[in-house]
């Protein structure tokens, strides 16, 4: 049975619809139609996230920094599904608490990313290799990369370079000769990490473009032109 410290700060699945509803009040119209499939989903995963924290850590984190960095974290989750990004600082105007103190509690609870030293990254040679080649390249030299290597991890790159390769299938001829090879098996590797919401691994513009040499604008740029931003 739960104690009683722990049940007083965390929602029941009943009640996390009201924990919830500050923050879909204020949504805007077409991000509420997004996130209505998946609010039953959202709201028990909010309750098991924070059901996570151990006993410890709870009770060194005030209520209402506690809730709404789980309500940060939950979001994240299914951002890769609702295609809804719900900021700190919304959160934190909605619930009516300083943006910091959700940024705080969710980095020191939540936030169990592994991140990337930019000085093992290698650039790729894309001379005489596929698609499929140089995006098992990219993945490669990403897990090189990485500053530790917990459990799951090659699990979890292992499904990134499926899902690009997936993302690779939709692109007609035209969008197949619009970049350099390397260019195009990076940014579909970048893009489907950047859809997880909070990937194991985090990997911005500006890491990514160590990748190949180039500049990050130049990954937007492909990101936007060739992928269309992930839309269709």
């Amino acid at each position: 049975m739960a104690s009683t410290s722990r049940t007083s700060v965390i929602p029941e699945r009943d009640a996390s619809s009201q924990v919830l509803s500050p923050i879909l009040e204020r949504l805007d119209e077409e991000s509420l139609k997004r996130l209505e499939p998946f609010i039953p989903e959202i709201e028990q995963q909010l309750v098991r996230t924070i059901e996570g924290v151990s006993e410890e850590k709870l009770n060194r984190k005030s209520r209402e920094g506690l809730t709404s960095a789980a309500i940060y974290d939950t979001f994240l989750q299914f951002e890769h599904l609702t295609k809804v990004r719900v900021r700190t600082e919304f959160i934190a105007e909605s619930l009516g608490i300083l943006p910091s103190v959700v940024n705080y509690t969710w980095r020191h609870l939540f936030d169990y990313r592994v991140r990337l030293d930019a000085g093992r990254i290698e650039c790729i040679n894309g001379r005489g290799k596929n698609l499929h080649q140089l995006i098992s390249e990219v993945v490669r030299t990403l897990l090189r990369a990485v500053t530790e290597k917990p459990s799951g991890i090659k699990e979890w790159f292992a499904s990134v370079e499926e899902q690009a390769r997936d993302l690779i299938q939709f692109l007609n001829k035209e969008q197949l000769t619009q970049s350099p090879p390397d260019i195009l098996a990076l940014v579909a590797v970048y893009g489907v990490i950047k859809n997880q919401g909070k990937p194991m691994v985090p990997l911005s513009q500006r890491m990514a473009s160590l990748v190949c040499g180039m500049s990050s604008a130049m990954v937007s740029k492909v990101w936007l032109e060739v992928f269309n931003g992930g839309r269709g």
